[in-house]
């Protein structure tokens, strides 16, 4: 079986439900109805007992609704449209209005208008008895989805009627009260509750029917005896005994023509017509409404549709959701179906969860519900959240340092690859920076001993002349020349220590150079050449 959506709809002196399954297409079927009246022994809880005593009820999801008159309506203008803000702004704007502390009550809001202000309607409740129609259901549905305000769900649903939507009443009309619920512009714009029928007033005596004495007033009381018994009914099956429950509490329809003293709840009229000229007068509303649906148990009369028609000069046409929304009644739940009375509970299982579809009381956050957020309960959560972003934060700085340290290990491979390509003697890297300045200062020492050395002489000219002295069969490598002052240390290579002289005494022969002395000399490593250092001056230098 698909999943089930039971709407449930409490009333003051019943409780209607709803079953309804939604196929693979998407076409919509009510699968079970059921109506409960209420007991003064037993109350919601024994009515619900009874609903659920039938498998087809239990563990759906639910959506419940509560009489109008079970909350307060509170109107609220706020200068912005977001829905953060007005939930952030809501408690402080509504704690003024309120008789109770706002941690004792739970509230919600539908937007009735949007212009320069955003005007607000506010349904609040008494937490304490939200939570005990919540308890009632605690094990008998798999989920309570919410709770919303009777007949709102209805009249959203009803705004699919263009001429309800544009300038709409919809009336739920119960066996001890009526809901009315203003709709303008496809938004609920004012709900009110009324006594049905309210207490009824003393009769004139200029009224027409009054009776003229108390001898005609008794005549018309039946014998006391008659008063006092009644003739036993025998028990009828569960269909029958719906129907024979909505008779008992409807009021009966009155024969045509009779006086106008007996037209149906004058006095209830009277008040909807005084609270509807207010709303207008108010500027709540910006005209009567065009057109009335008339629901609830109590709405079946024909004579009350007729009177209220005719009193507003409205038409009034009785509700049918299944019509309207083309739900389609198994035959299982069609003996127990009565549109007035089904209406709410169905509207309730068809609707959306968000705010479109009414108020939304969250049965699992009423007490949140009133802006201010109870930080003892969400501590664990919170603290899971700040232990989160802690890890997260360590392990980006890791990450961080694990690619720079990368990223170091790379510029120091590619610093030790220019010093090998720019200093390849050396052997012993140690700090390759260092290191590569010091050769850069020694670079630039020898570069400056190219130049000029003594009396216009320059490096070149030295060279040139050691050249050309020195016998090619000594063999001889300069490898390093240096000149501070005129003097001059010249080291390299030479074929042996004999060549070493030989460079010597041809080197004295220059009219350059003078002074010339060997200094250490050695033979080199591979063993095939002589090694050796030699100082002298230049001529005309001191």
């Amino acid at each position: 079986m698909p999943d089930a959506i039971l709407g449930l709809d409490l009333r003051p002196d019943a409780v209607h439900a709803v079953l309804v399954t939604t196929g693979f297409k998407g076409r919509r079927q009510v699968v079970q109805a059921r109506t409960i009246p209420l007991t003064e022994e037993t109350g919601h809880a024994g009515a619900l007992e009874a609903l659920f005593a039938e498998p087809a009820f239990l563990k759906s999801s639910c959506v419940l609704s509560l009489p109008a008159e079970a909350f307060h309506f509170r109107s609220v203008a706020l200068p912005f449209k977001e829905p953060k803000k007005i939930r952030q702004a809501l408690p402080f704007e509504l704690e003024p209005l309120l008789h109770e502390p706002l941690e004792r009550t739970a509230f919600d809001y539908l937007i009735a208008a949007v212009a320069e202000r955003t005007e607000l309607l506010v349904a609040v409740a008494d937490v304490a008895m939200l939570e005990a129609r919540v308890r009632l259901l605690a094990e008998k549905v798999r989920r309570l989805t919410l709770i919303d305000v009777a007949p709102v769900a209805l009249a959203r649903q009803l705004c699919r009627d263009e001429g309800f939507a544009a300038n709409g009443l919809l009336l739920d009309v119960g066996a001890s009260s009526a809901g009315a619920v203003f709709v303008q512009g496809g938004r609920v714009r004012e709900i009110r509750t009324f006594l049905f029928p309210p207490a009824a007033s003393p009769p004139r005596e200029d009224a027409p029917g009054t009776p003229a004495s108390p001898e005609t007033a008794g005549a018309a009381s039946p014998p006391p005896d008659e008063a006092r018994t009644a003739p036993e009914v025998p028990e009828a099956p569960a269909g029958e005994a719906d129907a024979q429950a909505r008779e008992a509490r409807a009021p009966a329809v009155e024969p045509e023509g009779q006086s106008a003293s007996a037209q149906p709840a004058p006095d209830f009229l009277d008040e909807l017509q005084n609270t509807l000229d207010g709303l207008v007068w108010r500027g709540d509303l910006e005209q009567p409404p065009l057109k009335i649906f008339l629901t609830g148990p109590a709405a079946d009369t024909e004579a009350l549709a007729v009177e209220i028609s005719r009193r507003f000069a409205i038409p009034v046409e009785k509700a049918d959701l299944a019509v309207l929304q083309h739900v389609r009644i198994d035959d299982k739940a069609r003996p127990r179906w009565a549109p007035a009375e089904m209406n709410q509970a169905l509207a309730l299982a068809l609707r959306p969860t968000g705010k479109s579809g009414g108020f939304t009381f969250d049965p699992r956050r009423l007490r949140a519900r009133n802006g201010f957020v109870d930080w003892a309960s969400r501590l664990k959560w919170v603290a899971a959240a700040v232990g989160a972003i802690l890890v997260l934060a360590g392990v980006g700085a890791f990450l961080d340092y694990r690619i720079d340290r990368q990223r170091l290990d790379v510029l120091k491979q590619e610093v030790r690859a220019v010093f090998r390509q720019s200093a390849p003697d050396v052997t012993q890297i140690v700090d390759p920076v260092q290191q590569l300045r010091v050769k850069i200062v020694d670079a630039k020492k020898a570069g400056a001993s190219l130049g000029e050395i003594h009396a216009g002489m320059t490096a070149l000219d030295i060279l040139r002349e050691i050249s050309a002295l020195a016998p090619a069969s000594a063999e001889l490598l300069v490898t390093t020349f240096n000149a501070d002052s005129g003097q001059i240390t010249l080291k390299g290579e030479a074929k042996s220590f004999d060549a070493v002289d030989a460079v010597k005494r041809e080197l004295e022969r220059s009219n350059y150079l003078k002074s010339i002395v060997i200094g250490q000399s050695s033979q080199s490593r591979q063993g095939n050449k002589v090694e050796f250092e030699m100082r002298m001056s230049v001529q005309g230098a001191s």
